[in-house]
């Protein structure tokens, strides 16, 4: 008699046991199955700036973008006095042969401030007050214009350029009649002083070396007081006096000085 043996196919494994399916695992950690992976290219995205609404990598004609506006962001306007120097303002290297007598120019300077001064020159006023107090004083600073009256070792003995605010000379608490001197181009005519100025100097004619300066009508020289200018100084070339000028800005040194 034949007896029929099962194939080690047919028969049950024992050391295997049966594994749940990918659904049924989500299912007993409480979270919903993943979704099917499309194998389609032009499957529907959501993207994070559509606002939920759907978007078709292929080229669908209902595919819809929405663009998101960014905010404008203005800038609040600096003040001019933060601005820095100009090109044109450098130390000199050869400052011997650059402050020579007559020798006009510019640079930043600074000095106490009184109501006098902010008066008569109201532009600093607004630098002058965002500056910290020094002991309850603060100071003022300008674009100043110097003219070189005597030439010292490492610095200069200078006459001051002003207009005193397009005003020039009129008022009398800005120094005698005689301290005052009108600048003028070489090759312009000079203006006439005011009545009231009662100038009695000679005018002298400056030649502008830098087409970015010119000269005011209200232009004054201020022979009444002398400044120290140190050599190393960041300064801008405006000119020079005119040779046939320069006994008379000697005399006005001298007329000072003894």
């Amino acid at each position: 008699m034949r007896v029929a043996i099962p194939t080690p196919a047919l028969l049950p494994s024992r050391a295997t046991k049966s594994t749940p399916s990918l659904s049924k695992k989500h299912q007993m950690a409480g979270v919903p199955p993943p979704a099917p992976a499309s194998s389609d290219p032009t499957h529907n995205i959501q993207h994070p700036d559509s606002g939920g609404e759907t978007q078709s990598r292929g080229n669908s004609p209902e595919r819809k973008v929405t663009s998101i506006p960014r905010p404008t962001i203005s800038q609040p306007q600096r003040p001019s006095y933060e601005e820095p120097l100009g090109p044109e303002f450098s130390a000199i290297a050869k400052p011997k042969r650059f402050f020579c007598t007559g020798r006009v120019f510019a640079t930043a300077w600074f000095e106490p401030s009184t109501e006098d001064v902010l008066q008569q020159q109201p532009k600093p006023r607004e630098w002058s007050n965002d500056c910290p107090a020094f002991h309850g004083q603060k100071p003022v600073a300008k674009i100043r214009w110097f003219v070189v009256v005597k030439r010292r070792l490492h610095h200069s003995l200078c006459f001051t350029v002003t207009t005193y605010a397009g005003k020039a000379a009129s008022r009398t608490n800005r120094g005698r009649a005689g301290d005052h001197a009108v600048l003028f181009r070489v090759g312009v005519q000079p203006e006439a002083p005011h009545d009231d100025e009662n100038i009695t100097r000679d005018p002298i004619g400056i030649i502008v070396e830098d087409a970015e300066y010119y000269i005011s009508p209200f232009a004054r020289l201020d022979c009444g007081r002398i400044y120290t200018v140190e050599d190393n100084l960041k300064v801008a070339k405006v000119g020079r006096v005119h040779r046939d000028f320069l006994p008379s800005l000697e005399q006005y040194y001298r007329d000072i000085v003894l």
